[in-house]
C-alpha cells in the first residue's frame, strides 16, 4: 500500500513539474506585446522549424525539442529569432538576413487532430508572412510535424512554402516498435481512441486521403535514419520518402535526425536543400 502510494506521489511530481515547466515558458515567450507588422520585407525567405509528437502536449516544451537545429542554423548564417507566436510582436522578427524561427501547432495541453493542428500552422505561417512581407517561408518538420504540413498544404493553402524539408516522417505510415500501438488502436480506418498520432497508421483513412502526389511549385527534401536495416526506430525508412525528391537515408535514430551534433549528415542535408 505504501508503495503504491509513493508511486502516485512520484507521478504527481513530475505532472506538476511539467506543467510548471509549460506555464513558465509559456510566459516568457508571450511577455511581448502584439505591434503592427514590420515595414521593410525580410531579406532571404523565413525558415520555420516544427517539431514531431510530443506525449506532454505543452507547445512550449514541443518548441525546445529543435533549439539545437535552430542554433546551428545561426551559426551558418541564419539569425536566430527564438521562439515566435501569432500574438508576438512583428518587431520581433527584424533582421538584416534570413531569420530562422520556431513555433508550435499545438495548444496547451490540449489534444487535437492533425486537421486542427494544420489550422494552426496556418495562422503561424500567415502571421510570419504579415510581419516579414515574406511571399514564402521554408519549413522543416521533423516527424509528425511533416504529416501536420502536408495536410494544411493539400487542404488549407499550397501557395506559402517554397522549400519543404521533413526529417523521419512516416509520409506512407510505416510504425514499427512502440509506434505499433497506433495500428492497434484504428478499427475500419478510424481511430478507436482520440490520439493524434493514431492518424499516422497507414490502416486509418486519414493517411490514405492524405498520400497523394508532391504538389507543383514546392521544393521536397525527406531524411529518413537507418539504425537496423528497417528505420529508424520507430519510422519504418521506406515510408519517408515522398515523390521523387532529394532523397537521404542515414544512420541515426528517430530522435537524432533533428539533431545536429549526433546526426552531421542530415544537417548537411538541410543546408544544401536551403542554398
Amino acid at each position: 500500500m505504501m508503495k503504491k502510494r509513493f508511486i502516485m506521489l512520484i507521478l504527481f511530481v513530475v505532472a506538476f513539474i511539467i506543467v510548471l515547466n509549460a506555464d513558465f515558458l509559456e510566459s516568457k515567450s508571450r511577455n511581448v506585446v502584439t505591434g503592427a507588422a514590420v515595414n521593410n520585407a525580410t531579406i532571404g525567405y523565413p525558415v520555420l522549424l516544427l517539431h514531431g509528437f510530443n506525449p506532454t502536449y505543452s507547445p512550449r516544451i514541443a518548441e525546445f525539442s529543435l533549439k539545437d537545429l535552430q542554433g546551428e542554423l545561426a551559426s551558418d548564417g541564419f539569425v536566430d529569432k527564438g521562439i515566435f507566436l501569432v500574438e508576438n510582436n512583428c518587431d520581433q522578427l527584424r533582421a538584416s538576413g534570413p531569420i530562422v524561427v520556431r513555433t508550435s501547432y499545438l495548444e496547451r495541453l490540449k489534444v487535437s487532430d492533425i486537421q486542427e493542428y494544420a489550422q494552426n500552422v496556418n495562422r503561424s505561417i500567415s502571421r510570419i508572412q504579415e510581419c516579414t512581407g515574406a511571399e514564402k517561408v521554408d519549413i522543416i518538420a521533423h516527424s509528425m510535424g511533416g504529416i501536420v504540413v502536408r495536410y494544411y498544404l493539400q487542404n488549407i493553402d499550397d501557395s506559402s512554402v517554397r522549400k519543404f524539408v521533413m526529417l523521419g516522417t512516416p509520409n506512407r505510415g510505416g510504425l514499427y516498435n512502440v509506434g505499433e500501438l497506433a495500428d492497434r488502436l484504428v478499427e475500419n480506418g478510424a481511430s478507436r481512441v482520440s490520439l493524434d498520432f493514431v492518424e499516422l497508421s497507414q490502416n486509418h483513412g486519414f493517411m490514405e486521403a492524405l498520400n497523394e502526389e508532391p504538389i507543383p511549385g514546392i521544393e521536397y527534401y525527406t531524411v529518413a535514419g537507418d539504425v537496423d536495416g528497417i528505420g529508424d526506430g520507430l519510422v519504418l525508412k521506406d515510408s519517408v520518402r515522398f515523390g521523387n525528391n532529394s532523397h537521404l537515408v542515414v544512420e541515426c535514430n528517430h530522435i537524432t535526425l533533428k539533431n545536429p551534433s549526433f546526426c552531421p549528415q542530415a544537417y548537411e542535408f538541410i543546408i544544401h536543400s536551403l542554398n
